[in-house]
């Protein structure tokens, strides 16, 4: 008896959607810059690619340390290359950023419990932090994505799209 897709179909083909936005990124940013000297790790890995301009990549990554809800760039083809950096710099490091999530959960909840943190940046955080980890586990599983830029023509949309 079929009880679910599960049964019919492999578990890595199922495709999901995932919605990523600059919170996102500014985590993978921090936790990278943490672990790794993230700037001159992506500019030796992409120096290999003639077709890249790696000025304005680096700058871009470079304004990601600022705070801004808004991307510093609409470019979509700067923006997906930096993307697609960011997240597989991040599954490489899989172990030491579930640990990083790990610890600053715990962190998090004794801000929230000392009056540190308030509930609904403790909440916005915590939901940024499972969106990102379900994300980087659906593309553990999967051998392609797809990443579009949807209504980037609106100028208050900021949301990038990942099926993966």
């Amino acid at each position: 008896m079929i009880n679910s897709l599960k049964d019919i179909t492999p578990y890595h083909t199922i495709m999901g959607r995932y919605i990523l936005t600059k919170k996102h990124l500014t985590t993978l940013y921090v936790f990278l810059d943490a672990y790794t000297s993230l700037l001159k790790d992506m500019e030796n890995d992409i120096k290999r690619f003639d077709n890249i301009n790696h000025s304005k990549l680096l700058l871009f990554v470079k304004l990601l340390n600022t705070p801004n809800t808004k991307w510093v760039s609409r470019d979509e083809e700067t923006l997906s290359n930096i993307i697609s950096y960011m997240l597989w710099a991040t599954l490489r490091r899989m172990d030491a950023f579930n640990e990083c999530l790990y610890q600053l959960e715990k962190r998090a909840k004794k801000e929230l419990a000392t009056g540190e943190m308030s509930k609904q940046y403790y909440l916005e955080h915590r939901k940024t932090h499972f969106e990102l980890k379900k994300l980087l586990e659906a593309l553990m599983r999967v051998e392609t994505a797809t990443m579009t830029f949807d209504n980037w023509d609106d100028k208050n949309e900021d949301k990038v799209n990942i099926e993966a």
